[in-house]
């Protein structure tokens, strides 16, 4: 090949490497924790005693949570909160006041929310770390994605009813600056995420508040 055929570096044909996924786990308890960092899992997501969609999980308090978080970050690995409950009208207040001491004793990487007014008080409450829109907002369609990042959110978690085609096209609209997070092992629900009535119809206990009694 003479000098004039060589392709530059900036044109080379060759597909760009993509980024290596985060793989997350979940944890209920500390033993669960524990277990996810010794796998190698590259984050841990998790509920506080309040506002967590998996109440029925035995869950974390704030100085318990502290002290795992700073192990999580000495193994290089992400900690992520779950405060993905539907907010009541006289909840704003206390979940300032738990989000404000997450954001200075725990300081965890991420926040997990359903309700959209999380994401400002959020940041109201002097959260600095990524803010993701949980499954259960149900963000479906690609318009959607653009509006989550107008809205402040870092990350949006899709809902496990999506087919791998339709994760496809979520992720080629993805707005730049924007991730895009999936399960690949977890509970497929019967309802819809987000609309979870059925739970409370035959079960006296609401999903959206963390009691699903997974009918």
């Amino acid at each position: 090949m003479s000098d004039s055929q060589i392709i530059p570096a900036s044109e080379s044909v060759l597909a760009p490497t993509p980024a290596r996924p985060e793989i997350l786990a979940p944890a209920g308890d500390t033993p669960s924790f524990l277990a996810a960092l010794a796998a190698g899992a590259d984050a841990i997501y998790l509920g506080l005693k309040h506002f967590s969609a998996r109440m029925q999980a035995e869950n974390f308090g704030l100085t318990e949570l502290s002290r795992l978080t700073d192990l999580a970050h000495a193994e290089n690995a992400r900690v992520y909160v779950a405060m993905n409950t539907l907010i009541k009208p006289d909840e704003p207040a206390a979940a300032y006041r738990l989000t404000r001491r997450l954001a200075t004793q725990v300081r965890p990487d991420g926040l997990i929310v359903q309700d959209l007014a999380m994401l400002d008080l959020a940041r109201q409450a002097g959260f600095e770390g990524g803010i993701f829109l949980s499954t259960l907002a149900n963000l479906t369609h690609p318009a959607a994605l653009v509006e989550a990042q107008k809205l402040g959110a870092s990350r949006v978690i899709l809902p496990r009813e999506l087919s791998i085609d339709e994760i496809r096209l979520m992720g080629e609209a993805c707005p730049e600056g924007l991730d895009l997070e999936c399960f690949v092992h977890g509970a497929l629900c019967y309802c819809v995420s987000g609309r979870c009535y059925w739970s409370s119809y035959m079960g006296g206990k609401s999903g959206l508040r963390g009691r699903c009694v997974q009918p």
